[in-house]
């Protein structure tokens, strides 16, 4: 009995919660907070998570302080969401956005100095699957750290969330109401100022804009825009039609084709010889500029009427297909990449009497459709062959066998990328000799090019964005006639700049129509390098994926 009350008295001595595990006691090593510590805390997380998204680029000043204020309200319906299971689904998924636009941010900073914008959300929406694989196969890093960043966030909500007190969560809760009117202010503000009026103007997306997800209005912007893209018309054309001596036009739409990695244009390595070998053939293009430094931008102001006016998109009703199809030829569209969606480029495409889509493994695989095409007793035709060509991911896989020629060069990205060079050569090559017995010219341009860019010590090749160097948009492109009909031909080399641009009244010279008064761009004949009258631009307009004017005199040089 005495023992017994010793040891029980023992218990009661200053270390005695060590000895009997009580829940007050600190481990060693840990650092325990106070309450008012962990509040604090938790405040400044909270507050970095709101102020995060405003500090991109590319968010206008009157803009930033709504995206930072209704980030507090943001931040508080998903702390309020979590706290009940039927809520929380909907808390992951406001964190799941949240993550997306941070990682699209970031992304868009680090690869091309720039915001994400409604020209690049147009190719996000109309991408297809090689595109989507290539895009993760060279920027899966910026991918895992999304995950990562909110495998975190998941982490940080489950912890904290459970030692919010009373004032935090009627913090949340009038957080949470302060952000509820403040997204319904927003479409009442703009309607009673008669601002929802405007062409283009969506509400969702002017909302959004000013919230921390605001790439979304981007990708909403852009749909909105191609919904407007379905009510433009087929322009009708005054025209006339000449004898050139062709009966057979084919249009070789390259992709992501550097100028300067084609041996045609003096590189070093060997990637163009097919086309070299065909040199005498041809009306070769010294100084081709793409007219924007992406596809649906590029190939929408090459093959439809652009009027410089640094509009987006140009007239696509009034292109070449159309022309084309009122002269009387049969056109026929040929491609890799699906047309039955709503961008520009689509649209155009559909324009052709006979569209093929074909699901072949790379460009080759094209090859027996252009063939059937030929042998179609229609008539005179124009044929457009749109190829993937050097687009991203340009992988050994890409190319057909024996096309991996190059290897050793400084990089793998640049090995890989004139084996796709080299690949576009020989498939061209190949459609050469379907050809050469027929009375028949082919024109090939890339849609745009490539700049360089090291990114942690790593040289690899990218779409020019905003800013970029001329490399981005230095194409290559040229004229190529059967031998057969070479005599009397305009053939050499056009060495004054030349934008793609204005290969609308190119090619409508080409195909042999004449253009009669009240034809839209009549007077702009002296355009086209195949007149007489032909006058060089003075200075060459690319628009940018913000949809600002550039002049390609003012771009700077890809540094050695």
């Amino acid at each position: 009995m005495p023992k017994r009350k010793k040891l029980a008295q023992a218990g009661k001595g200053p270390h005695a919660g060590e000895q009997s595990g009580s829940p007050n006691t600190i481990p060693s090593g840990k650092i325990a907070l106070s309450p008012s510590s962990q509040a604090a805390l938790l405040s400044c997380v909270f507050l970095c998570l709101c102020l995060f998204p405003a500090l991109f680029p590319g968010l206008k000043t009157n803009v930033r302080i709504p995206v930072f204020l209704s980030g507090l309200g943001f931040w508080s319906l998903v702390l309020l969401c979590w706290h009940t299971c039927l809520t929380r689904a909907f808390s992951i998924l406001l964190l799941l956005a949240w993550c997306t636009n941070i990682t699209t941010s970031t992304l868009f900073y680090f690869e091309y100095a720039t915001a994400f914008n409604e020209t690049t959300a147009q190719n996000v929406l109309f991408t297809n699957s090689r595109e989507v694989k290539g895009v993760f196969s060279s920027l899966w890093g910026y991918f895992l750290s999304g995950a990562a960043l909110f495998v975190l966030l998941l982490l940080f909500l489950h912890k904290w969330t459970k030692k919010m007190g009373e004032k935090m969560c009627r913090f949340s809760k009038f957080g949470t109401c302060a952000f509820l009117i403040y997204l319904l202010a927003i479409p009442i503000i703009y309607l009673t100022n008669g601002k929802s009026k405007t062409i283009g103007f969506s509400m969702p997306a002017t909302t959004l804009l000013r919230t921390p997800l605001y790439n979304a209005a981007r990708l909403i912007s852009a749909l909105s825009a191609t919904r407007n893209l379905e009510e433009l018309k087929p322009v009708k054309y005054n025209l006339g039609k000449q004898e050139t001596g062709l009966d057979v036009h084919i249009i070789v739409l390259g992709e992501s084709a550097r100028k300067n990695n084609l041996s045609l244009y003096g590189y070093s390595r060997k990637t163009s010889p097919f086309a070299d070998e065909e040199r005498k053939n041809m009306l070769l293009f010294a100084n081709a500029i793409a007219p924007a430094p992406m596809t649906i931008m590029a190939l929408a102001l090459s093959l439809s009427r652009y009027d410089k006016k640094g509009k987006m998109p140009p007239n696509i009703g009034d292109n070449i297909l159309n022309m084309a199809n009122q002269a009387g030829l049969h056109t026929v569209w040929i491609d890799r990449n699906p047309v039955s969606q709503n961008d520009a480029l689509s649209l155009i495409a559909r324009f052709a009497k006979e569209t093929i889509v074909a699901k072949v493994p790379n460009d080759e695989g094209l090859l027996p459709h252009v063939e059937k095409a030929l042998a179609n007793p229609a008539g005179k035709k124009l044929i457009v062959i749109h190829v993937d060509g050097s687009h991203s991911p340009y992988a050994p896989t890409q190319y057909p066998e024996g096309g991996g020629k190059f290897s050793g060069g400084s990089s793998e990205d640049l090995d890989n990328y004139d084996n796709s060079i080299y690949a576009t050569d020989v498939f061209l090559g190949k459609i050469f000799q379907l050809l050469r017995g027929r009375k028949a010219s082919l024109l090939y341009y890339s849609d745009h090019a490539l700049m360089r860019k090291t990114i942690f010590g790593r040289s690899r090749f990218r779409h020019g964005n905003a800013d970029f160097p001329r490399e981005a948009v230095d194409v290559p492109m040229f004229i190529w006639y059967a031998p057969s009909v070479t005599a009397g031909r305009k053939l050499g080399l056009v060495k004054a700049p030349y934008s793609t641009g204005d290969n609308y009244y190119l090619v409508r010279d080409w195909l042999g129509l004449v253009v009669y008064p009240g034809t839209p761009g009549e007077g702009s004949a002296s355009g086209s390098p195949l007149r007489e009258g032909y006058v060089p631009r003075e200075s060459i307009i690319i628009l940018n994926t913000e949809q600002r004017l550039m002049r390609y005199s003012s771009l700077q040089r890809e540094a050695p």
